[in-house]
């Protein structure tokens, strides 16, 4: 059996710098579709805590800003 997140953690992840998929998509400003395909086609990366996944604002921002591109 996995271990479960700790409530601690999970309440520090899902803080306002890591969102859930639909709130990432809103915060992007793109739907759902689209976020998922710049996670899948374009390399935005996501994170699992848990059954959690989980996206971090600062990664989403520059994703934007470099077009779509994730900078080195």
């Amino acid at each position: 059996m996995k271990n479960s997140p700790t409530p601690e953690l999970v309440q520090s992840l899902t803080s306002s710098k890591y969102l859930k998929v639909m709130a990432a998509a809103k915060y992007a400003g793109v739907g759902y579709k689209t976020f998922r395909k710049w996670v899948v086609q374009f390399g935005l990366p996501e994170y699992h805590v848990g059954t959690l996944t989980l996206y971090n604002c600062e990664e989403i921002d520059k994703f934007i800003q470099h077009n779509g591109k994730i900078p080195e």
